[in-house]
């Protein structure tokens, strides 16, 4: 599944180090203006920019230029047994999970906003897909906004989940230390 989609994007790969010499050169920026650390920044702009690359690189998919514009308002029926294998559905879904749930381990003040940008990105992609026909790719299809907006929702629930952990293990071994006896402190 994962070798035919890398063939019909010859330009992912490109992108892809394109995406992390941006990463290397901004990841300080990045940390210091969200208030996370310099891993936590490149591997917030690793995952936008794989979105990025996987989504609106060039497809080799023949005939771009005679097709129509697409728009699919229609889930598909086979939408829940499609997450369940590899597909282009599932594949959709895991697409936004990382970033998401990255986005939970940034501090309070950007973690509303940046949610707020990855919950609007599936549609800004679509739209793009749409808009663009040099692409190549397959239009707007409202079941890869909703995969996309799934994978939204469980890398926000994975991320929350593992934020609220890692506070209360923090919490828990702070309160388990031995205070020092009192002639030590003085």
């Amino acid at each position: 599944m994962l070798r035919p989609a890398l063939d019909a994007t010859p330009w992912l790969l490109p992108a892809l180090v394109v995406t992390a010499l941006i990463a290397a050169a901004t990841y300080r920026a990045v940390a210091r203006r969200l208030g996370v650390s310099r891993w936590h920044a490149v591997a917030l702009l690793l995952t936008l920019g794989a979105i990025v690359a996987v989504t609106l690189t060039p497809s080799l998919d023949a005939g771009w230029w005679q097709r129509s514009r697409i728009i699919t308002f229609e889930l598909p029926a086979s939408m829940a047994a499609d997450l369940m294998r590899v597909s282009e559905t599932s594949l959709n879904v895991a697409l936004f999970v990382p970033l998401a749930a990255l986005v939970q381990l940034v501090e309070r003040p950007w973690r509303g906003r940046l949610l707020v940008a990855v919950i609007a990105l599936p549609l800004a992609v679509e739209l793009m897909q749409y808009a663009l026909p040099v692409l190549g790719r397959s239009g707007f299809q409202l079941a890869d906004v909703a995969a996309n907006l799934l994978g939204v929702l469980l890398g926000t629930t994975l991320g929350w989940s593992g934020a609220r952990l890692a506070r209360t293990q923090g919490r828990t071994a702070t309160r388990s230390r031995p205070k020092p006896p009192l002639a030590d402190v003085l």
